[in-house]
Formats: C-alpha cells, sequence, structure tokens
C-alpha cells in the first residue's frame, strides 16, 4: 500500500482515480483505497475467503466492515 500511496501523491489537485488489487490483498484494498480518496469497485470480487462464494451485498458489507 505505500506504492500506491506514493503514487497518489504524484496526482494533481483533485484527480479522479480509481485502484484495485488482486489476490489476497483484494479486499484489503477495496476497504483502504476511500481512505485515500479513490474509487473503490469491491462488486468485482466473487470470494471473501477461500471456499466462501460471495454474493454483491457481501462483499459491499465486507469492504466496509474492514
Amino acid at each position: 500500500m505505500n506504492t500506491l500511496i506514493a503514487m497518489v501523491h504524484q496526482l494533481p489537485l483533485r484527480a479522479v482515480y480509481s485502484a484495485l488489487s488482486i489476490g489476497h490483498m483484494q479486499l484489503p484494498y477495496t476497504a483502504f483505497v476511500p481512505l485515500i480518496g479513490a474509487n473503490s469497485d469491491g462488486e468485482d470480487n466473487l470470494y471473501l475467503s477461500r471456499g466462501w462464494l460471495a454474493i454483491n451485498s457481501e462483499v459491499v458489507t465486507g469492504g466496509r466492515d474492514r
């Protein structure tokens, strides 16, 4: 996440941007990126944990509650 923060500091003021991740960092990024002003697209996650196929509302609340 340090790399993402460094890149955000290079953006112009009021820039609109999104961030995402895949793999084991997918949900932590979904929860983290709104804290640094980015748009998050958590609805594309399929699993909340290994073997737990999630529905859209679980992914949204899972990212919010992390």
